[in-house]
């Protein structure tokens, strides 16, 4: 099966760590930052349902499009549960 972590946006690369339906993500920025977006295949990742996605590091929760924005050579690490 795919992997089931796609990211669009700038120059990034990302981790996905799933465990009892619940999932760690990281997102990393190569390039100069900008905007990015994130989808999880929660089917091929077997993630809980109505699980929410947030930031770490914030505690903020993602949109429901999950975009965010990163600085240049910044990361983010998002939690789903």
């Amino acid at each position: 099966e795919p992997f089931p972590l796609n990211i669009t946006g700038e120059d990034g690369a990302g981790l996905l760590l799933v465990k009892g339906g619940r999932a760690l993500i990281i997102v990393t920025d190569f390039g100069n930052g900008g905007e990015y977006r994130i989808a999880v295949d929660r089917r091929v990742a077997k993630l809980k349902e109505n699980g929410k996605f947030s930031n770490v590091e914030t505690g903020v929760e993602l949109p429901a499009d999950c975009t965010f924005h990163l600085k240049k050579h910044d990361f983010i690490v998002i939690k789903y549960e």
